[in-house]
């Protein structure tokens, strides 16, 4: 449901004022689905943010 190069809020919103319930489970696994994806970015920044600080002490 979520497109990913041109997600646009507003226009998802008014998507799913009249999205069947279906459609809003399907949206919602989506947001699930980038939630972890954007967790396991912020992890391996900080791992390699640490790798770099122990490198340079």
């Amino acid at each position: 449901m979520i497109n990913q190069k041109n997600f646009d809020i507003s226009k998802t919103v008014e998507e799913l004022k009249g999205a069947s319930a279906e459609g809003l489970i399907a949206f919602s696994n989506d947001l699930e689905k980038i939630k972890h994806f954007l967790a396991a970015i912020h992890e391996r920044a900080i791992k390699e943010t640490m790798n770099g600080i122990r490198n340079r002490a």
